[in-house]
């Protein structure tokens, strides 16, 4: 009777030990947490847990979690809380640099345990500068970049990669650091079209990447190109329905059409209030623009301008030669009217001198016909109201021909 009850507790053991074995945790940190910010683990067993006891990296104390008393010990700098009898929650109330690194959690009952890696990182703040000039860069030409980059950490491998169009350079490499960081670099490029476009700073940490924005350089830009027009016409003469073309030269082409703009990226030609699309004939650096031939409208008429279209973005370019259509002809150089107004001038200015020499003999020949002296005033003071009128006519005939 004794071996058999000391037999049944044996296998009472046994199957005791069994059922501990099957037992499992599992700790989950998050992939990436960050500097005063918070941050939860969460601990799982695979049965219900006696407790669940928390530990941090360099043995850090931390709060247990008691299945008994329903509830976890209080650690400064932590809330640790039951969720059902299989899983608790740890929950960094402020993440800092000792905080980085393995953390377990054990059943105090089976001594089970699972560990895992809290990885914490601080994205910097960071300026690009340049003592060039950014926006009117030109082919091949020599640009140095000065990168500060202030309060960066991460506790695992970490990079800085500087972003200056479809070209990364990498500034900064290192497999951890102690401490919150201060970092300044310079890059010197040539440019070429890969380089232009927007500037910016990537930030890699353990798995993470983030794509800065700095304060200062934000955007590589091409220098704007020379362009020159020509015309197989005058253009201040043109006749109205009669063909012209104009011939559009441009230096600098490259800078335009390289990466930074995209293959829709395309030239327009504006005459007055007209828009016509110019082909591109030619690759690499002897680029031009196909001639373009049209009959002239009078919605051709006007100003003369080249516009160049790259990534939503519309660049009106000063061009040499011609800037202007015009259909004066070096015949018409007054306007019709002026012109016969003044051709009449030396006409009615005989006629008028005439009608007052004609007036005076008359008055002349009254004087020795008529004795009457008064006779002689009236007469002359009636025809002096008629060359005052002479006069007026005169006055107004002179004003219309200044309108």
């Amino acid at each position: 009777m004794k071996a058999k009850l000391i037999f049944n507790i044996y296998i009472l053991f046994i199957a005791w030990l069994m059922h501990l074995s099957d037992c499992t945790v599992r700790l989950l940190c998050p992939d990436i947490s960050y500097l005063g910010v918070a941050a939860q683990l969460t601990c799982l067993s695979s049965e219900p847990f006696t407790n669940h006891i928390y530990a941090g990296p360099e043995n850090l104390k931390a709060p247990t979690c008691e299945a008994s008393l329903s509830g976890c010990t209080t650690v400064k700098g932590f809330n640790a809380s039951i969720i059902n009898a299989t899983h608790t929650d740890l929950r960094i109330v402020n993440v800092e640099q000792p905080h980085a690194g393995t953390w377990t959690c054990e059943d105090g009952a089976t001594r089970e345990s699972a560990s895992c890696n809290l990885q914490v990182a601080k994205t910097p703040t960071c300026s690009i500068t340049s003592e060039e000039d950014t926006d009117e860069l030109a082919q091949y030409q020599a640009l140095t970049l000065t990168v500060v980059i202030q309060d960066y950490y991460c506790s695992a491998a970490l990079t800085f990669s500087l972003q200056t169009g479809i070209v990364t350079t990498l500034l900064v490499e290192a497999d951890s650091v102690a401490s919150v960081t201060h970092n300044t670099s310079s890059v010197t490029l040539n440019v070429t079209a890969s380089h232009l476009g927007i500037v910016g700073l990537i930030f890699s940490c353990h798995n993470y990447e983030w794509n800065l924005t700095c304060e200062g350089v934000t955007k590589l830009v091409p220098k704007t190109p020379t362009c020159n027009i020509t015309s197989d016409k005058d253009t201040d003469t043109l006749t109205l329905y009669k063909e012209v073309t104009l011939a559009v030269d441009i230096a600098a082409f490259y800078d335009l059409r390289g990466s930074y703009c995209s293959v829709d990226s395309n030239f327009t030609l504006q005459t007055g209030d007209v828009t016509q699309f110019l082909i591109v004939a030619g690759t690499g650096a002897d680029n031009d623009l196909s001639p373009k031939t049209f009959n002239v409208t009078e919605t051709h008429l006007g100003g003369v301008r080249l516009i160049f279209n790259c990534q939503h973005e519309h660049w009106i370019l000063i061009c040499e030669g011609v800037g202007e259509l015009n259909n004066k002809t070096k015949s018409a150089a007054i306007p019709k009217r002026e012109g016969l107004a003044l051709a009449a001038i030396p006409i009615i200015a005989a006629c008028v001198v005439g009608a007052i020499v004609f007036l005076f003999i008359a008055v002349i020949i009254i004087v020795f016909l008529i004795k009457s002296k008064q006779m002689v005033i009236t007469y002359i003071l009636r025809r002096w109201e008629t060359i005052l009128l002479l006069i007026d006519m005169l006055s107004s005939l002179r004003t219309f021909m200044n309108i």
